[in-house]
């Protein structure tokens, strides 16, 4: 009786078949693997900002009524009504070469972003990894006083890209409110957000765009 079965150059066919789809596709999963890790990190670092607002609230009264800072960068302020409600393992402040924020940042279009080691900003890394940069912002218009909190969700860690591990929330102090993107921002579609995460116009519209787009990391 004849046996049937493969010859080799049918074999060698079919793993070659196999391994251009595996080039083709394992690329996109592991992408889109870490970009659903990049979100989720985004969506903890936003939770960890909510949550110290508030406990700080429960403690020192609505952020309205917050003594008003002197400077971005205003030890005392932050002290007060922040450093309590986080749980911190470094307090680099001002100072520079102490590795609570990476050496250097990039836009999604590998420019240079302005968040780094030596930025004369208010600098925490917590426990968990994450690096945070806090500037007391003035604002004498009808929005009024603001917290900007820019976040490395994984620290000096790579990729240390506006977008991908590095974001920006802002606290409104009038109404409490905390928010990965500014006013200004909030009327912007879709297709405009997205553009100007890419180009890196602005680090809050890349968080603008992914609440707006239903937390999906598709850039």
């Amino acid at each position: 009786m004849k046996k049937l079965a493969f010859t080799l150059a049918e074999v060698l066919i079919t793993l070659g078949i196999i391994g251009v789809v595996a080039a083709l596709t394992i690329p996109t999963l592991m992408q889109e693997q870490r970009n659903k890790e990049y979100v989720s990190r985004f969506q903890k670092a936003w939770g960890l900002i909510n949550n110290a607002v508030k406990l700080s609230e429960a403690h020192n009264g609505f952020t309205k009524t917050w003594d008003i800072g002197t400077t971005c960068a205003d030890t005392a302020f932050f002290e007060k009504y922040l450093n309590p409600y986080f749980n911190i393992a470094k307090t680099c402040g001002t100072n520079t070469g102490q590795r609570c924020w990476t050496d250097s940042s990039k836009t999604l279009n590998d420019e240079e972003l302005p968040y780094n080691d030596n930025l004369s900003h208010y600098k925490l890394l917590l426990n968990d990894g994450m690096s945070l940069d806090l500037c007391y912002a003035h604002d004498f218009s009808d929005i009024g006083h603001q917290i900007h909190v820019a976040v490395d969700t994984n620290g000096p860690k790579g990729p240390n890209i506006g977008g991908r591990d590095i974001f920006k929330f802002i606290v409104f102090m009038n109404s409490g409110q905390i928010l990965p993107l500014n006013n200004s921002e909030e009327s912007k579609s879709l297709s405009e957000l997205k553009e100007h995460c890419l180009d890196g116009t602005s680090l809050t519209d890349c968080g603008g765009y992914l609440v707006k787009n239903g937390y999906k990391m598709d850039y």
